[in-house]
C-alpha cells in the first residue's frame, strides 16, 4: 500500500531513454507496478514522452510548479536522485514538512569520477545532486553496501534496504544441456571481463565450452577483448534471448570491480545455474560462501575455480544447490513492499532488511 496522504513521484527517469530501459528505469517501473493507489507523476515537458503503460498509472501528470499547495500528508519519492537536473525538483525539495524519499543506487561514480565524471559539466550535475540529497528525509538503498556509502558520505540516516526484483522474465526459465560459460556485462571498465577472458587464455581445460560475454559492447573493445581470447558477443539481447543464454550455461561468471546490486547472480540462481562472483561487498550479501569468489584481480584463482566446476565430480551440482533460493527474497512484490510499507505511518514491510 501507499502512504495515506498524497503521493507524489518525479517519473522522468522513464522519459529518459539513458535510463528508461536499464537497471534505474527497471526498478523504477517495479516500484510503481506495485503501488496500488492513485499518485501524482511529475514530468519534464521537454523530455520523450512517458511510455504509454506508465502514464495510465498516474492520475495526474505535471510540471513541479504546477503542484500548488501540498497538505501536510503529502510524501515525495525519487527513484532517480542521482540523475541530471535534480535542480528541477527545487520547488518540492525546499517545501519544508513534506516527507521526502530517494532510492538509492550507488556512488560509483563518484568514487571513480576520474573515470565517470570527466566532463565538467557532468561533474557538476552530480555534485549537485549529492547536494540535494541532503533535502531527503528517507532513504531505500539496494544493497547494505549502497546503504553504508550513503552513511558514510552523509552521516546517520533512515535507510532501508531494499534489494532490486528478479525480472519477471526470468521467472519461467527452464534447464537445458549447458554449452557455454556466460558473463552478462556491459561496455564498462567496471565490469572486468579481461580477468575471464586471461582465465580461459591459460586453460585448455576451460575451451570445452564456449565463452559467451552478454551486453552492449562497441567493436572496438570486441576487438581488444578478443585478443586475450576468443568469446562470443552476442550484444544487447531481447529478454527471451537472454534467458535462453543463462539456460544453456555451464555456469554463470559475474567479476565486476564495482555494483550497488548484481541482478545476473539472481537471474543465474533463478536459472539453476551456479554463478562464481568477484569478491566485492555487492556479491558478498549474495553469495556468502567465500568458495565461489574471487579477487577483482585474482586471474589463477578464478581458473582454478572454473576448472573444478568442469573436473571435479559434484562439484556443479553442489553450487546448484547451495545457490538454489538466492533469488527468493527478491521477488518483484516482496522489493516494492519493501518501499511502500515503510513509507506509511508505522509500516514494518522493510523490517527483515533494515540496513
Amino acid at each position: 500500500m501507499p502512504p495515506s496522504g498524497p503521493l507524489i513521484i518525479d517519473l522522468r527517469c522513464l522519459q529518459d531513454r539513458t535510463y528508461a530501459e536499464r537497471g534505474i528505469g527497471n526498478h523504477t517501473r517495479n516500484i510503481l507496478a506495485h503501488v496500488g493507489a492513485p499518485f501524482t507523476g511529475l514530468i519534464d515537458p521537454a523530455l520523450p514522452p512517458l511510455p504509454t503503460e506508465i502514464a495510465r498509472q498516474a492520475a495526474r501528470l505535471c510540471h513541479p510548479a504546477a503542484l500548488g499547495l501540498l497538505p501536510p500528508d503529502a510524501v515525495f519519492l525519487n527513484p532517480s536522485p542521482m540523475s541530471p537536473n535534480q535542480h528541477f525538483l527545487a520547488p518540492i525539495l525546499q517545501t519544508e514538512g513534506l516527507r521526502k524519499a530517494a532510492l538509492i543506487y550507488d556512488f560509483i561514480p563518484f568514487d571513480h569520477r576520474d573515470a565517470y565524471l570527466t566532463h565538467p559539466v557532468a561533474r557538476l550535475d552530480y555534485y549537485t545532486a549529492m547536494a540535494w540529497l541532503r533535502r531527503y528525509d528517507r532513504f531505500f538503498a539496494i544493497s547494505a553496501d549502497s546503504a553504508s556509502r550513503l552513511r558514510a558520505l552523509y552521516g546517520e540516516r533512515d535507510i532501508r534496504i531494499t534489494g532490486v526484483a528478479l525480472p519477471e522474465w526470468m521467472a519461467c526459465a527452464k534447464h537445458r544441456p549447458p554449452r557455454h560459460v556466460l558473463m552478462v556485462g556491459g561496455d564498462d571498465a567496471r565490469k572486468n571481463p579481461e580477468i575471464l577472458l586471461r582465465a580461459y587464455a591459460g586453460s585448455a581445460l576451460l575451451r570445452a565450452y564456449d565463452l559467451v560475454i552478454a551486453g552492449h559492447y562497441s567493436a572496438t573493445s570486441i576487438a581488444r577483448l578478443r585478443h586475450i581470447a576468443p568469446a562470443e558477443f552476442p550484444g544487447r539481447l531481447p529478454d527471451a534471448a537472454l534467458r535462453a543464454l543463462y539456460e544453456a550455461a555451464f555456469c554463470v561468471i559475474v567479476p565486476s570491480r564495482a555494483e550497488g546490486f548484481s541482478l545476473p547472480v539472481l537471474e543465474a540462481s533463478a536459472a539453476g545455474i551456479p554463478v562464481l562472483v568477484s569478491d566485492i561487498p555487492a556479491h558478498r550479501a549474495l553469495i556468502p560462501d567465500p568458495d565461489c569468489r574471487f579477487a577483482p584481480d585474482d586471474t589463477a584463482r578464478l581458473t582454478t575455480m572454473l576448472e573444478a566446476l568442469v573436473t571435479v565430480p559434484g562439484r556443479r551440482a553442489e553450487i546448484q544447490a547451495a545457490q538454489a533460493d538466492s533469488w527468493r527474497g527478491f521477488t518483484g512484490q516482496a522489493v516494492a513492499s519493501r518501499v511502500w510499507d515503510a513509507l506509511l505511518p508505522g509500516g514494518q514491510g522493510a523490517a527483515l532488511m533494515d540496513a
